[in-house]
């Protein structure tokens, strides 16, 4: 569980970019999105 913003400033993206390409690519990356939170998604 990774608070959102601090993932976008680690690959370099502001956070609406960063969320464009997550809500993108979510069947490939199985996260789950919780307000300010990204974590994996549990089986």
């Amino acid at each position: 569980r990774m608070k959102i913003d601090d993932l976008g400033e680690l690959v370099g993206l502001n956070r609406s970019n960063l969320l464009k390409l997550i809500i993108k690519n979510n069947d490939k990356l199985n996260v789950v999105i919780d307000g300010d939170f990204i974590s994996p998604k549990k089986e």
